[in-house]
């Protein structure tokens, strides 16, 4: 199944101050899908935050994950900022 769960823990494993994630399944190419994350303004958001400056794409079948964060280290009283959107294809 597809989901942001676990979020917030890759999220607080990663120390960083700011993360994103777009997850997605059922596209038939990377193009299609990458236009369709420009199409939704959540995803587009996410792809388009301007502190992010590291970012991985995993697939496991016809799911990808779209994960990225800043490059600053969380400090104890950084506030954190955590965001996802998931776009699935029926």
């Amino acid at each position: 199944m597809l989901s942001h769960r676990n979020f917030q823990q890759r999220f607080e494993q990663s120390g960083h101050t700011t993360c994103v994630e777009n997850i997605a399944n059922g596209y038939h190419n990377p193009k299609e899908l990458f236009e369709a994350w420009r199409n939704s303004d959540g995803h587009d958001k996410n792809m388009l935050e301007k502190d992010i400056r590291l970012a991985g794409i995993s697939m496991d079948g016809p799911y990808v994950t779209f994960f990225a964060c800043d490059k600053r280290a969380r400090s104890h009283s950084a506030k954190e900022r955590v965001t996802y959107d998931d776009h699935s294809k029926s």
